[in-house]
């Protein structure tokens, strides 16, 4: 009988304890007060200042979310600053996974946004996918991301699988037969030129020529000289900023002229015109975003949820004295990533990786920032979304594609013969 009696009382113990427990972590959860978001980004190295916008992106919407009170979590019943933890991962793939290690288990983030650079986000993907912590992918464009089963990552960012097709929408336009590719020899150029040269077939265009070139390369005359010789009427070519000027002015030193030039990603720079004067003119780029698109997504009156532009433009003013007229589009890309994930979490209700990964298929297709629409394959988190084109005419960039939100026509290179 006794027995019995200490058995009972242990079994009393036990339940109370659990009930303690279970309090207490109720009382801990309840108390939370901010959502812990990691990230690591190039701010040194080759992409360091890719990297700093892209944080800078991150840091606006962080403050645009906290001035007005933070992101609303049901389960909670309450709002919830964010809390930004950030680190340089210096360009480097193996630094970038032992951040996001660092991340996961030091810093403890309930979510994380992605690095710049495909290279690195395929690096870091996995980590936080061991890790169970749901992230967005905003600088990682290879379609390679999303072929490996991950569970807990979607992309805000348009596929490498449909980033030249507005260019190569406006070579249609402009009566482009013969294309010639020059990128280099890096995962997201190759990536990109590979799905441009399947479209460019699909159209009816004949390539002439295509060629990848180190990353460090300096001198790209040679090539430009085998380009001239086979005469294509449009250069489309994978090149970082760089790269892009050094074979803009090598083109006009061996008189190598074509109706049309597209760069990815070295037009994207403020500091195009600068570097080449009249020269940067007619230059062409595929881009996620561009300023023209957001105003005439505004106009429109299609953007559901957000700032509206205008409101975007005045929180990075007010955050970093940024300009309209000198924005790097990773900026406003950054700053996207957070609106998506906001969105997510109040449709989830909750920090639960498992279900903010199902409310991100149920937000599918739903949001219209002035970014553009959130859209997913909802098996692998791979971004549907679609791209926008740029060209350089008199000194200022023009959005020439999509044609329904465009705010120029494309027109051929001004020493096109």
């Amino acid at each position: 009988m006794n027995k019995v009696i200490r058995a009972g009382k242990i079994l009393f113990i036990c339940c109370v304890l659990a009930l303690f427990a279970a309090q207490g972590l109720y009382a801990q959860e309840g108390g939370k007060n901010s959502i812990k978001i990691g990230a690591a980004v190039s701010l040194s190295g080759k992409y360091a200042r890719e990297g700093e916008y892209t944080l800078k992106g991150y840091q606006a919407w962080q403050q645009w979310i906290n001035d007005q009170g933070g992101v609303f979590v049901k389960d909670l019943n309450k709002k919830l600053k964010i809390e930004l933890v950030w680190y340089d991962d210096q360009g480097d793939k193996e630094t970038g996974m032992k951040l996001y290690e660092k991340l996961a288990t030091g810093d403890k983030v309930d979510l994380a946004f992605g690095p710049y650079s495909s290279s690195i986000t395929y690096a870091i993907t996995p980590v936080l996918d061991k890790h169970k912590i749901f992230n967005l992918d905003t600088e990682g464009m290879s379609e390679h991301i999303f072929k490996r089963n991950l569970k807990y990552v979607v992309s805000t960012v348009p596929s490498t699988k449909v980033y030249c097709d507005s260019v190569l929408d406006a070579a249609k336009t402009l009566g482009i037969k013969k294309i010639a590719f020059l990128y280099a020899k890096q995962e997201w150029p190759m990536d990109n030129t590979s799905a441009a040269k399947e479209k460019a077939k699909a159209l009816g265009m004949e390539i002439v020529y295509d060629q990848a070139f180190p990353l460090d390369a300096v001198d790209y005359t040679s090539m430009l000289a085998d380009i001239k010789n086979a005469a294509p009427d449009a250069l489309i070519g994978g090149a970082y900023f760089p790269q892009a000027v050094a074979i803009r002015k090598q083109m006009k030193e061996i008189g190598l002229n074509v109706k049309l030039l597209a760069l990815y990603s070295g037009p994207l720079m403020a500091d195009w015109v600068e570097a080449l004067g009249p020269d940067a003119n007619g230059v062409m780029a595929p881009s996620t975003w561009t300023s023209g698109y957001a105003r005439q997504l505004q106009k429109k009156g299609v953007i559901s949820y957000g700032p509206s532009y205008d409101e975007f433009l005045s929180v990075i003013d007010k955050a970093f004295k940024l300009k309209e007229e000198n924005l790097d589009p990773r900026v406003p890309c950054g700053f996207n990533a957070g609106l998506v994930l906001q969105k997510i979490i109040e449709e989830a209700g909750t920090l639960n990786s498992e279900k903010l990964r199902e409310a991100a298929n149920v937000v599918n297709g739903k949001i219209m920032t002035f970014y553009g629409e959130y859209k997913i394959v909802p098996e692998t988190g791979e971004s549907l979304s679609r791209c926008v084109a740029l060209q350089w005419q008199n000194g200022v960039t023009e959005t020439i594609e999509p044609e329904e939100y465009s705010t120029a026509k494309p027109v051929v290179m001004q020493d096109a013969k």
